[in-house]
């Protein structure tokens, strides 16, 4: 699967639901890329 055509998929489900679970998700979702550039910065450093 190509990164498009998940990016598409996890949009439409994304739109399916509630207020409040789509703010959950984005929330994880900010965590996951906290998580990924702190990860960029450790290894950058080594």
């Amino acid at each position: 699967m190509t990164k498009q055509a998940i990016i598409e998929r996890t949009t439409h489900a994304f739109n399916q639901l509630p207020l409040n679970t789509a703010e959950e998700i984005a929330d994880f979702v900010d965590f996951i890329i906290q998580r990924y550039e702190k990860q960029l910065l450790t290894q950058g450093i080594q």
